[in-house]
């Protein structure tokens, strides 16, 4: 059997969340894009696509065996370096109360031009 698209892409560029279940094997799998900034071609992303990674994360139920693959990094953009500093702490503040309420979450964080 497929995985079940939940939440699908409408056009060929993006960049919006997804989210695919696959029923017998109990597995979803979700891509999220992080919240502003994001750019894609010439404009931010639309403020109501995105959900700030760390409110992603407090998502998380206590209940439940998780991978979370978080890939940030700070392209060369108008943005002042104080947003990816601000957004780094708060996704460090919510990892650690996910830690706190869920011993079974595994978290990868993966840098800029890193293949997994």
């Amino acid at each position: 059997s497929k995985c079940t698209e939940i939440k699908k892409a409408l056009t060929e560029k993006w960049h919006k969340p997804l989210m695919c279940i696959h029923q017998g094997n109990n597995f979803t799998v979700s891509w999220d894009p992080h919240t502003n900034p994001f750019m894609h071609g010439h404009f931010l992303a639309t403020v109501d696509s995105l959900i700030p990674t760390s409110n992603a994360i407090d998502q998380v139920p206590s209940q439940g065996e998780y991978l979370i693959i978080l890939n940030h990094f700070f392209h060369l953009t108008t943005f002042h370096i104080s947003s990816i500093d601000f957004m780094f702490r708060f996704i460090k503040d919510a990892l650690v109360r996910l830690f706190k309420r869920n011993q079974h979450v595994q978290v990868v964080l993966q840098g800029p031009h890193v293949s997994c």
